[in-house]
């Protein structure tokens, strides 16, 4: 069996801006795999979930974010 790596992290972000009313606001939480095929190549996969929150009203949005590939060296 090919070995293959894991991974998952959150992200939180606060940004308060003096003198103006104004937050910024961002999380984003991710997953990913490495899957070795051999020694010189690598499938790979991210998604990321991102939601931006803002003071302002309708200023919020959100994203996700999709990555598939393939790393070869030579």
């Amino acid at each position: 069996m090919a070995p293959a790596i894991g991974s998952a992290g959150v992200r939180y972000t606060s940004t308060p801006y003096e003198g103006v009313e104004l937050i910024e606001r961002e999380l984003v939480a991710e997953l990913g795999f490495d899957y070795y095929v051999g020694r010189d190549s690598i499938l790979f996969g991210r998604y990321q979930h991102i939601a931006f929150d803002n003071t302002p009203p309708a200023s919020d949005s959100n994203a996700d974010v999709l990555r598939l590939g393939v790393r070869v060296r030579y």
